[in-house]
Protein backbone atom coordinates (compact mmCIF):
# COMPACT_ATOMS: atom_id res chain seq x y z
CA UNK A 1 0.00 0.00 0.00
CA UNK A 2 1.39 3.41 -0.95
CA UNK A 3 -0.60 5.11 1.81
CA UNK A 4 -3.29 6.44 -0.51
CA UNK A 5 -6.06 4.48 1.28
CA UNK A 6 -4.92 5.92 4.61
CA UNK A 7 -4.80 9.48 3.25
CA UNK A 8 -8.23 9.04 1.63
CA UNK A 9 -9.77 7.77 4.89
CA UNK A 10 -8.10 10.57 6.84
CA UNK A 11 -9.50 13.19 4.45
CA UNK A 12 -13.03 11.75 4.72
CA UNK A 13 -13.07 11.21 8.50
CA UNK A 14 -13.89 14.81 9.58
CA UNK A 15 -16.81 15.04 7.15
CA UNK A 16 -18.08 11.61 8.21
CA UNK A 17 -17.90 12.49 11.91
CA UNK A 18 -19.59 15.87 11.33
CA UNK A 19 -22.38 14.18 9.35
CA UNK A 20 -22.88 11.41 11.92
CA UNK A 21 -22.92 13.98 14.75
CA UNK A 22 -25.54 16.02 12.89
CA UNK A 23 -27.59 12.90 12.09
CA UNK A 24 -27.51 11.78 15.73
CA UNK A 25 -28.59 15.27 16.86
CA UNK A 26 -31.59 15.14 14.49
CA UNK A 27 -32.54 11.67 15.77
CA UNK A 28 -32.29 12.88 19.39
CA UNK A 29 -34.51 15.90 18.63
CA UNK A 30 -37.14 13.70 16.95
CA UNK A 31 -37.06 11.23 19.85
CA UNK A 32 -37.51 14.02 22.40
CA UNK A 33 -40.36 15.52 20.38
CA UNK A 34 -42.19 12.15 20.28
CA UNK A 35 -41.64 11.71 23.99
CA UNK A 36 -40.99 7.99 23.54
CA UNK A 37 -42.87 7.19 26.75
CA UNK A 38 -40.64 9.41 28.87
CA UNK A 39 -40.92 12.93 30.12
CA UNK A 40 -40.03 15.52 27.52
CA UNK A 41 -36.36 16.27 27.77
CA UNK A 42 -33.88 18.46 26.00
CA UNK A 43 -32.52 16.66 22.96
CA UNK A 44 -28.79 16.17 22.75
CA UNK A 45 -26.76 17.94 20.14
CA UNK A 46 -23.53 16.26 19.12
CA UNK A 47 -20.54 18.32 18.08
CA UNK A 48 -17.44 17.24 16.23
CA UNK A 49 -14.22 19.17 16.72
CA UNK A 50 -11.13 18.64 14.60
CA UNK A 51 -7.91 18.42 16.62
CA UNK A 52 -8.73 20.15 19.94
CA UNK A 53 -5.24 18.98 20.86
CA UNK A 54 -2.55 17.45 18.63
CA UNK A 55 -3.34 13.81 19.26
CA UNK A 56 -6.98 13.45 18.36
CA UNK A 57 -10.35 14.64 17.13
CA UNK A 58 -13.30 14.86 19.54
CA UNK A 59 -17.07 14.27 19.60
CA UNK A 60 -19.10 15.78 22.48
CA UNK A 61 -22.74 15.76 23.55
CA UNK A 62 -24.50 18.92 24.71
CA UNK A 63 -26.07 16.94 27.57
CA UNK A 64 -22.78 15.89 29.13
CA UNK A 65 -20.21 18.62 28.64
CA UNK A 66 -17.63 16.76 30.71
CA UNK A 67 -17.94 13.56 28.69
CA UNK A 68 -16.57 13.12 25.19
CA UNK A 69 -15.08 10.62 22.80
CA UNK A 70 -11.52 11.24 21.66
CA UNK A 71 -10.71 9.73 18.29
CA UNK A 72 -7.03 9.00 17.90
CA UNK A 73 -5.62 8.72 14.40
CA UNK A 74 -2.69 6.34 14.25
CA UNK A 75 -0.42 5.70 11.29
CA UNK A 76 1.77 2.71 10.56
CA UNK A 77 5.49 3.47 10.35
CA UNK A 78 7.72 0.80 8.84
CA UNK A 79 11.01 2.21 10.22
CA UNK A 80 12.48 4.98 12.33
CA UNK A 81 13.28 6.77 9.05
CA UNK A 82 9.55 7.00 8.31
CA UNK A 83 8.98 8.65 11.70
CA UNK A 84 11.94 10.99 11.17
CA UNK A 85 10.37 12.22 7.92
CA UNK A 86 7.35 13.39 9.92
CA UNK A 87 9.24 15.07 12.79
CA UNK A 88 12.16 16.57 10.87
CA UNK A 89 10.27 19.57 9.43
CA UNK A 90 8.47 22.26 11.46
CA UNK A 91 5.02 23.52 10.48
CA UNK A 92 6.67 26.62 8.96
CA UNK A 93 8.74 24.42 6.64
CA UNK A 94 12.07 24.88 8.40
CA UNK A 95 14.17 21.92 9.44
CA UNK A 96 14.21 20.83 13.07
CA UNK A 97 17.64 20.91 14.77
CA UNK A 98 19.34 17.52 14.44
CA UNK A 99 19.82 17.12 18.20
CA UNK A 100 16.09 17.65 18.68
CA UNK A 101 15.27 14.97 16.10
CA UNK A 102 17.82 12.62 17.67
CA UNK A 103 16.26 13.14 21.11
CA UNK A 104 12.79 12.18 19.88
CA UNK A 105 14.16 9.19 17.94
CA UNK A 106 16.06 8.10 21.05
CA UNK A 107 12.88 8.31 23.15
CA UNK A 108 10.98 6.20 20.63
CA UNK A 109 13.78 3.65 20.39
CA UNK A 110 14.51 3.53 24.14
CA UNK A 111 15.00 -0.05 25.20
CA UNK A 112 15.69 -1.25 21.66
CA UNK A 113 19.04 -1.72 19.99
CA UNK A 114 17.71 -2.00 16.44
CA UNK A 115 14.60 -1.41 14.37
CA UNK A 116 13.10 -4.45 16.13
CA UNK A 117 10.18 -2.36 17.39
CA UNK A 118 9.11 -1.62 13.81
CA UNK A 119 6.63 -1.63 12.28
CA UNK A 120 4.71 0.38 14.83
CA UNK A 121 1.63 2.59 14.95
CA UNK A 122 2.12 6.15 16.17
CA UNK A 123 0.26 9.45 15.95
CA UNK A 124 -0.18 10.79 12.45
CA UNK A 125 1.25 14.26 13.06
CA UNK A 126 4.53 15.83 14.10
CA UNK A 127 3.41 17.68 17.22
CA UNK A 128 1.74 14.65 18.80
CA UNK A 129 4.83 12.49 18.16
CA UNK A 130 7.04 15.18 19.70
CA UNK A 131 4.82 15.47 22.79
CA UNK A 132 4.34 11.73 23.30
CA UNK A 133 7.23 9.88 21.60
CA UNK A 134 6.77 6.68 23.64
CA UNK A 135 3.01 6.47 23.02
CA UNK A 136 2.89 3.97 20.19
CA UNK A 137 1.41 0.55 19.53
CA UNK A 138 3.11 -2.52 18.17
CA UNK A 139 1.11 -4.68 15.74
CA UNK A 140 0.56 -7.40 18.35
CA UNK A 141 -0.97 -4.79 20.70
CA UNK A 142 -3.76 -3.93 18.29
CA UNK A 143 -7.05 -5.74 17.82
CA UNK A 144 -7.83 -8.44 18.33
CA UNK A 145 -6.81 -7.75 21.89
CA UNK A 146 -7.32 -10.46 24.49
CA UNK A 147 -10.91 -11.66 24.48
CA UNK A 148 -11.46 -11.28 28.22
CA UNK A 149 -10.24 -8.84 30.83
CA UNK A 150 -10.68 -9.14 34.58
CA UNK A 151 -12.11 -5.98 36.15
CA UNK A 152 -12.76 -7.25 39.65
CA UNK A 153 -15.60 -9.02 41.46
CA UNK A 154 -18.49 -6.98 40.03
CA UNK A 155 -17.56 -7.51 36.40
CA UNK A 156 -16.31 -10.98 35.64
CA UNK A 157 -15.05 -10.24 32.14
CA UNK A 158 -15.49 -7.90 29.23
CA UNK A 159 -15.69 -9.38 25.76
CA UNK A 160 -13.26 -7.93 23.22
CA UNK A 161 -13.93 -7.68 19.52
CA UNK A 162 -14.78 -10.80 17.59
Amino acid sequence: DDGSNYRHALEKLPDLLREKSKQRSIEEAASAKRGNGTKLRTPATYMYKRRPWPGCDRVKSSLASRVWIDIFIMQRYESIQDVLKVISVKDNGQAQPQEYIDGIASAIMSGSTSDSIFPLYHFDNRKAIELWPREYFLPNELFPIKKTFSFGPLVKSVAGPA
